[in-house]
């Protein structure tokens, strides 16, 4: 008797824990933690650490990576889209097929990533990146020598802002089924 009621006990503590888990009410006690709450980062180029930035929010990724960019040449950054994969992050990215000259340069160099290029509009100018569904960066940086160097440009990050993050979610998988 003893057992059965310990099992039922159990039993019904997993299930409330599945079911906070799936709730508003458990996003809200995350983001009312302290470890949780919403985070701004803001880098300007050239004199910013800007690269940097971006490479230490890609190193944090664990799950995915979706990387949207009009114009992609940093070898640093790339480097670290190709570290995040060799951990087994799902790296996902569109790419402006138009800018690019050398796209088959490209691709070998970001093997091991889902990489696809969009041709539908004169300029596919996105710049953005969503990692691990928490983090979204976005703003005028490429991921180019150029904009780390000599360009005035800027990014932004945002931890925490579940609904910021969804928009641009479905932004990118909107992108992405019209990209070849």
């Amino acid at each position: 008797m003893f057992i059965i009621k310990y099992k039922k006990k159990i039993c019904s503590f997993f299930l409330f824990i599945l079911l906070l888990v799936n709730s508003n009410y458990f996003n809200n006690f995350l983001l009312s933690n302290s470890l949780f709450k919403p985070k701004i980062f803001i880098s300007f180029s050239p004199y910013g650490n800007t690269e940097n930035i971006i490479i230490n929010f890609i190193n944090k990724a664990s799950k995915e990576i979706l990387l949207v960019m009009y114009n992609f040449t940093d070898k640093k950054i790339a480097n670290s889209l190709l570290k995040a994969v060799y951990r087994g992050v799902n790296v996902k990215i569109i790419l402006d097929g138009n800018v690019l000259r050398n796209k088959q340069k490209i691709k070998k160099y970001l093997r091991n990533t889902n990489i696809k290029f969009n041709y539908l509009y004169r300029n596919m100018h996105n710049k953005f990146i969503i990692i691990d569904n928490n983090i979204v960066g976005t703003g005028s940086y490429n991921y180019t020598f150029n904009a780390q160097n000599n360009n005035a440009e800027n990014i932004i990050f945002l931890e925490y802002f579940p609904k910021i993050v969804n928009k641009y979610k479905k932004e990118f998988y909107r992108l992405w089924y019209e990209s070849v």
